[in-house]
This record gives C-alpha cells, sequence and structure tokens, in this order.
C-alpha cells in the first residue's frame, strides 16, 4: 500500500490511498459535475468518491508513478 500527498482546493493537504484510485482526468470545469475551482484533478475511488486536487494530470500521473 503507498500513499501520496497531493493538496485540496482550499489548500490543505489530502494523502491519498493509491491502492484505491480508480482513474483520474481532468477536473470537469462545467455542468452539474464542475468541481470547486477549473483547473486541476479529479481522483476516483473504487468506493464511487472523488477527490479534486489542486495538481494537473500529468503531476499527480508523475507523484503515483514515484510510489507504485
Amino acid at each position: 500500500m503507498a500513499f501520496v500527498t497531493l493538496t485540496r482546493p482550499g489548500g490543505t493537504a489530502v494523502i491519498v490511498n493509491t491502492d484505491q484510485i480508480v482513474q483520474c482526468a481532468p477536473v470537469p470545469e462545467s455542468g452539474s459535475l464542475a468541481g470547486p475551482q477549473p483547473t486541476g484533478t479529479r481522483i476516483e475511488f473504487v468506493n464511487r468518491t472523488h477527490q479534486d486536487v489542486v495538481e494537473l494530470v500529468d503531476e499527480v500521473r508523475r507523484r503515483l508513478e514515484l510510489h507504485a
């Protein structure tokens, strides 16, 4: 089990269990699924919840690969 520290939209840290991630995608910019900020990454988990983070997809992917 590996953990990665990322940043919530409010600026606080969030520690993510990489074993629980299903997918990562850019935060939707509009519509009912829009995030609290226009850019960043939405991480979806096996329990069907998600966490938006300020880091862009490429940075999230890089950090996840370092802990794979």
